[in-house]
């Protein structure tokens, strides 16, 4: 067990070396300049301001800087934004995040398994049919069409609806806050995620079901209700958790478009912000965040395998 998590956890760490590597020269790559605004600056003054920011250094110096530093969790302070760290900002703009990831992921997952565990033990019937034409509306429809859709129909049409005749929109189109500004973002970054657990909930236990020891078990004489909670449920858990690391870190990386339609502050502001004004501190700062997210996500993934699947805990004791 031990050398199966210390493995898992050196791919992690070997991951976000080469991550934060490729950001960092990737960003330098990028054209344009952070301080060319509308009134060009003196050769004297564009000097000292790299000067202030080690960017007057050969990238392999600045490199080695930049990685000692995101050693002690400095990501380095803002291009544009003079005196702001981009750490202080994502931790500033990091709650507005989690907020929205966490509400779409609460209606996604619990929802997105019901559905799926209904298809599957329904099969043919309504509940299979709202299954697939629910994963292929969300494998199909990108999110920033959804959005604009909804935004039209749900929060200009409708809601002025209920703005004239009942005082109050309910669906708003933009901001953070109240709970009816929650409910069009949260729906639209959770739909394509419900639609791939429904997807892979039907899927796993349509293949368990049809398993040798699932037609034993009912050869036997148990209950229906026995064996789709001790038997078809149980070993269907592994591929279903399997996408939830991704899922999961998706909600969290994906919603800068969400944030961007809707106004919401979150870290995807400072993600776009960063990449229109060539900040590159900030967008190598956002962009690491987010992977760190991803890895330990998948990371987490990981160690649920160990509780689910003691088959995982064997072979590796096999091999050690």
């Amino acid at each position: 067990m031990l050398k199966y998590i210390a493995k898992r956890f050196g791919y992690s760490i070997l991951t976000l070396w080469v991550l934060i590597t490729v950001t960092f020269f990737l960003m330098h790559l990028l054209p344009g300049d952070p301080f060319v605004g509308d009134k060009p600056l003196s050769d004297s003054v564009k000097a000292a301001i790299y000067a202030r920011y080690g960017l007057d250094q050969p990238v392999y110096i600045q490199y080695l800087r930049y990685m000692q530093n995101v050693l002690h969790g400095d990501l380095g302070s803002s291009l544009i934004y003079s005196g702001q760290s981009v750490t202080n900002m994502i931790s500033a703009a990091f709650p507005y995040s989690a907020d929205l990831a966490l509400r779409s992921l609460t209606f996604a997952i619990p929802t997105g398994m019901l559905i799926g565990i209904m298809a599957a033990l329904h099969r043919g019937g309504p509940w299979d049919t709202t299954a697939l034409v629910i994963t292929a509306l969300g494998v199909s429809i990108p999110s920033f069409v959804l959005a604009s859709i909804l935004q039209y129909y749900l929060g200009v049409v409708f809601s002025s609806w209920t703005l004239a005749n009942w005082g109050f929109r309910a669906f708003p189109i933009s901001g953070w806050g109240t709970p009816q500004q929650a409910i069009l973002p949260c729906f639209i970054l959770g739909f394509s995620n419900l639609a791939e657990i429904i997807r892979m909930t039907r899927s796993s236990l349509l293949e368990v079901s049809g398993q040798d020891y699932i037609r034993t078990a009912k050869a036997k004489g148990l209950s229906e209700r026995k064996i789709v909670w001790r038997h078809i449920l149980r070993n269907s858990l592994c591929p279903i958790i399997t996408i939830l690391g991704p899922l999961i870190a998706s909600c969290l990386t994906g919603s800068f478009i969400i944030e961007s339609i809707f106004n919401i502050p979150g870290v995807g502001k400072f993600m776009i912000m960063g990449v229109e004004t060539s900040d590159y501190m900030v967008t190598a700062g956002s962009t690491i965040f987010y992977g760190v997210l991803i890895v330990g996500a998948n990371f987490i993934v990981d160690m649920l395998y160990m509780v689910i699947d003691p088959n995982i805990r064997l072979y590796d004791d096999k091999e050690a």
